[in-house]
């Protein structure tokens, strides 16, 4: 997969997505805001991020 800060990157956008789910925030809505970051060689790819994301599923 990535290197592991990249995992904890990905694993941190999950477990923000699940305290958002919590408060009653649209996770979905929420995801789309990894479109608008651009590609970079330090983070993971934005898709891999935004599918973490969805797979909360709340």
């Amino acid at each position: 997969m990535y290197a592991p800060y990249r995992a904890a990157e990905v694993a941190a956008n999950r477990l923000g997505a699940q305290l958002a789910c919590q408060a009653g925030y649209d996770v979905v809505k929420g995801a789309e805001v990894f479109r608008f970051l651009s590609k970079s060689p330090v983070y993971p790819e934005r898709e891999v991020r935004r599918a973490a994301v969805l797979a909360v599923g709340c």
